[in-house]
């Protein structure tokens, strides 16, 4: 600690060479020390040391896999070298970890230099995706003009208005300009809807039938995870069977065991035009909701797919609650919605109310559309899969 005591009065002298030496020669001895592979990775940059900078900046990444600040700072190392692909990689994961500070409208919570910092990859981290998104979208309008909603609020133009406005309409993830917004969708319109009902009673019937050998109890799970949420108005749910799930498709992936169980319902759904990333639905499943239990108001991901409910088992007062609106499940009857909007579920009763549930393409969107949409989906899980490569590939190596 001698050592760290003589390079803070070295600093307070003006000594930035003489603090920088001491500093290296206390982690030759101690190289685990990540609060000061941090300082040294802000001096070497205030001496221009611009490739000990990034040496240091490696290490705290090393050291630290999950401190947010750490990519932060490497984040601005690696964008005053011109390496903004990597930059933006580094400020996602940070904002991945602590979205709150790119989010916050002053640098309360932060360092004038850690705001400074943030600051600067709220909009390189903005730019950079919805840049992207447009080169792989570009060959249909309607989808090049989406836009990553979760970081639309990063946009300086957003902040200055104290981020977008409030509305029932809100997806989390996605949103898509240039399609039809509304909280619920006429069943009429949609050419497979007969062909789904008549499949509705063969459905229940099977399900009914798994019931009865005692497998769903393996196959169901809490619908989300006990650690997936932790905040907002669905943390209560978060590892409670109050409110499970029996995948037959989660994720684009078929889930076997059930699909084998479910031979029928299987085939129906395989009939309708399923959102996916591939020729796979993206989800598929009996939801079920317990008596005396609701989902909370809160918004889907994304408007560029349209949720079904097909009824199954439901206790007469229970509804759906779609942007204020009430629709109550009934047999042989759908309830096709935009999850985009301000949405909870309802059951008051003292039974289970089960429904099938999947997505659907909007149907304002053509082949060329779901396309492109697909392409940036794609792409976009593979940049998110490659960060932490890319990061470390960029930054050099003692």
């Amino acid at each position: 600690m001698d050592s760290l005591r003589k390079a803070e009065k070295l600093y307070l002298n003006g000594d930035v060479a003489g603090t920088i030496t001491l500093l290296r020669s206390h982690l030759e001895s101690t190289p685990n020390d990540i609060e000061t592979w941090h300082r040294l990775s802000l001096l070497e940059e205030q001496a221009g040391n611009d490739r000990h900078a990034g040496i240091a900046h490696r290490k705290c990444l090393s050291l630290a896999p999950n401190l947010a600040i750490a990519y932060i700072y490497a984040g601005f190392w690696l964008s005053n070298k011109g390496r903004t692909p990597e930059a933006a990689a580094a400020y996602s994961i940070a904002f991945d970890m602590q979205p709150e500070r790119f989010l916050q409208s002053e640098h309360t919570q932060s360092s004038h230099e850690t705001w400074r910092r943030i600051d600067h990859g709220r909009a390189l981290l903005y730019d950079f995706l919805q840049s992207h998104h447009r080169q792989v979208s570009s060959k249909s309008m309607t989808a090049s003009n989406g836009e990553w909603v979760r970081l639309s609020s990063l946009r300086p133009d957003r902040r200055l208005q104290g981020g977008p406005p409030n509305s029932d309409f809100s997806p989390e993830l996605f949103r898509l300009n240039g399609v039809r917004k509304q909280p619920y969708y006429d069943p009429e319109e949609f050419s497979w809807k007969d062909e789904l009902l008549s499949s509705s009673d063969s459905i229940r019937e099977e399900l009914k039938n798994v019931q009865s050998s005692n497998l769903l109890t393996e196959l169901s799970r809490p619908y989300l995870a006990q650690n997936s949420i932790s905040s907002g108005p669905l943390k209560s749910l978060a590892g409670s069977n109050s409110w499970s799930a029996i995948d037959l498709y989660r994720d684009g992936i078929p889930c076997e065991k059930a699909i084998s169980l479910f031979d029928l319902t299987n085939n129906s759904i395989k009939k309708m035009p399923t959102y996916g990333l591939t020729e796979t639905p993206f989800e598929a499943f009996f939801s079920q909701l317990k008596p005396n239990q609701h989902i909370a108001p809160h918004f889907g991901q994304s408007n560029h797919s349209l949720t079904v409910h097909l009824t199954v088992d439901a206790p007469s007062d229970a509804y759906l609650e779609v942007s204020g609106e009430k629709r109550y499940w009934q047999d042989n009857e759908l309830l096709i919605f935009d999850d985009s909007f301000l949405h909870s579920a309802h059951n008051p009763s003292m039974s289970e109310r089960t429904i099938l549930l999947f997505s659907v393409w909007h149907p304002d969107l053509n082949a060329q559309d779901k396309e492109a949409i697909q392409a940036s989906f794609i792409e976009r899980g593979k940049w998110l899969d490659k960060r932490q490569e890319v990061i470390f590939d960029a930054l050099p190596t003692p």
